[in-house]
């Protein structure tokens, strides 16, 4: 093994190390426990034992408290994973959810001399061959970077996004370990299978991935700026493609207010219209454009002094398939019209079951949900509160949606509450009836119609087209005896890990043993050469003994088990 080999597994097992300590501290001890990583804690840590929640976990605000603080004190990959988890809320309790939304992803800067250097790197030249201004001081600064004002070459107003220093190592670690968590969760923790740890934490990886690789952002930003270029309503800021590379970011600077202030600063006519505009925007990214920016909290929504709204920040991004698409016009008419055998196929369809999801209770749930609506206009029908009733069903049933549907039902909520904001009589409602109508229409179009035909068509020629060589490669696997099955156990493997310990431990103690008998013998015959009249090989031997007895004691201390 080399030196850096050597080096990473240090730093990861001191990592580890951390990890166990701090949720120790914050009260997870259980959770170390079940997943065999107590002998990780230093051993005063252990003799401080925190005191639990009295009431159900589940609902306990106190414990979501302290798992968002173990996460800000674990820093940038733990926070992203609480502002991750935050966006699911058909997988955790509402308490939880509201406490990850609370994470803030600020830490202080990182010097501006650093930065000029990250930026010369990047783009092969002295800083002042690029920009004429560009300001020391950040505007903004999280985990993963910050932003500066500057001026290019060429006279334009720009910000530069400049990643941190050494953040991408930080978190290819951190996410290595958060993987781990995440098998273990799933070996030593049964009930945790439901929420699938391994592919939460791969989904994390791929977000975090995308979001510190920055021409990504800047292909959303640009996509966006492209949809509204010659639009007097919206607008996104353009890409300076030739000063942007994978970790500097450089985009147009957009003035304007934060839409929030128009709440008690703005005249009755520039709320009823910025209200109407921010929500047809969102229902424009919805059902037309098939993306959407995720992240519509006032700081990211701008109005200049036309009353354009300017929107920034595109690293949190959703897509709408046309799948999904199709899936939200179908459950919508399928509510309408109580077809629960329609919403069933449709659920089935989007694969939200899980192993742990009764049936006959989910469609005991939707029954009760379209008493509400069947028969309801299109018009009337209330999208964040039937949202709000499809994440409880789900938490409660274990059912797994996707993510971008979830993402899609937060933003629309908090747009429509801003909306509602700025104007107390708009109609949300009202506003989102000819979408849901339009997308109905669209699902069941003769295009569409045509395209799923033409699908199907091609997939079931294949299967013909394939199947009969399919079948003789299986035969010919059988005939000649290598067709084989694999079993895979579950929830085992704590146990051979006991066992293995055990036994390590049980073959460690007769070494030692035979150690101390075999010292005693040495003693009693009196073999030289002596010190003081004692063997001198006998009293080597019991000192071996004695350190390796006490290495053993040492070893079943810090497992905390006797």
């Amino acid at each position: 093994m080399s030196f850096f080999s050597l080096g990473k597994k240090y730093r990861g097992l001191q990592r580890l190390r951390r990890v166990a300590e701090v949720l120790f501290k914050y009260g997870f001890g259980p959770f170390v426990e079940r997943l065999d990583l107590r002998r990780y804690i230093p051993l005063p840590a252990k003799w401080k034992r925190p005191s639990l929640p009295r009431e159900p976990i589940a609902t306990s605000r106190s414990f979501a408290r302290h798992a968002a603080d173990a996460m800000e004190e674990l820093g940038p990959t733990f926070v992203k994973l609480g502002q991750f988890l935050s966006t699911r809320p058909d997988l955790l309790p509402p308490v939880y959810i509201e406490e990850f939304t609370k994470l803030q992803d600020s830490v202080e800067p990182f010097s501006s001399a650093e930065a000029r250097s990250g930026i010369e790197e990047e783009l092969g030249g002295e800083i002042e061959e690029f920009f004429s201004e560009f300001e020391e001081e950040p505007i903004a600064s999280g985990s993963i970077a910050q932003v500066h004002r500057a001026v290019t070459i060429r006279g334009e107003s720009v910000v530069v996004k400049v990643r941190r220093p050494g953040i991408s190592r930080v978190i290819a670690s951190d996410l290595e370990l958060l993987g781990m968590f995440a098998r273990r969760l799933e070996e030593y923790v049964p009930e945790s299978r439901v929420l699938q740890p391994r592919m939460l934490i791969d989904e994390l990886g791929r977000h975090i991935n995308r979001e510190i690789d920055f021409l990504q952002e800047a292909s959303s930003t640009q996509k966006f700026h492209a949809a509204f270029a010659e639009s007097d309503r919206f607008y996104g800021p353009k890409v300076f493609w030739d000063l942007t590379t994978t970790s500097i970011l450089t985009l147009e600077r957009l003035s304007g207010r934060r839409i929030s202030s128009f709440v008690t600063d703005g005249t009755p006519e520039e709320k009823k219209q910025l209200a109407a505009g921010l929500f047809d925007l969102y229902m424009k990214q919805f059902f037309e454009m098939g993306f959407f920016h995720a992240d519509p909290h006032p700081g990211n929504i701008l109005v200049n002094e036309s009353l354009r709204i300017n929107l920034i920040d595109f690293g949190l991004m959703g897509h709408i398939t046309d799948e999904l698409q199709g899936a939200l016009g179908t459950g919508i008419l399928a509510l309408r019209m109580g077809d629960i055998d329609l919403m069933m196929g449709v659920l089935e369809d989007l694969k939200v079951f899980t192993e742990a999801t009764d049936l006959s209770q989910v469609q005991g749930d939707i029954v009760s949900m379209m008493d509400t609506y069947v028969g309801m206009p299109l018009g009337r029908i209330d999208m964040p509160t039937m949202f709000g009733r499809i994440t409880s069903i789900a938490q409660r049933n274990a059912l797994l949606l996707p993510r971008d549907f979830v993402m899609m039902g937060k933003a629309l909520v908090t747009v429509a509450g801003l909306a509602r904001a700025l104007d107390e009589d708009f109609d949300a409602v009202g506003a989102l009836g000819p979408y849901v109508r339009t997308l109905i229409r669209k699902k069941f179009s003769f295009e569409s119609i045509r395209k799923s035909f033409l699908s199907m068509a091609f997939h079931s020629a294949n299967l013909i087209r394939y199947a009969p060589a399919d079948i003789r490669r299986i035969v010919r696997k059988v005939l000649s005896g290598g067709l084989s099955v694999n079993f895979q156990h579950r929830g085992l493997e704590k146990l051979i890990s006991d066992l293995d310990r055990s036994s390590n431990r049980l073959a460690f103690s007769i070494v030692v043993g035979s150690l101390v008998i075999a010292s005693s013998l040495i003693l009693s015959t009196g073999v030289k050469p002596l010190v003081f009249g004692v063997p001198l090989l006998g009293m080597g031997g019991y000192v071996l003994a004695a350190l390796l007895g006490l290495w053993l004691i040492w070893a079943i201390l810090r497992s905390g088990r006797m």
